[in-house]
């Protein structure tokens, strides 16, 4: 399921350019970009996450 994170993430950084609305509206594209960023670091820390907690006793 992590797969599933890391694409929304991704697609929600690049969609102001794939639906074409990034020079309409230059403050959601900026949005959309950082927000698509964070959710796809967070689908890379998810895992880390696990593998973290199962090596502690």
């Amino acid at each position: 399921m992590d797969w599933l994170i890391l694409l929304t993430g991704v697609y929600t950084a690049v969609s102001p350019w794939v639906i074409y609305f990034a020079r309409i509206n230059p403050y959601l594209t900026a949005n959309n970009l950082i927000v698509g960023l964070a959710v796809t670091v967070l689908a890379f820390g998810i895992p880390l996450a696990r593998i973290t907690d199962s090596l502690e006793p």
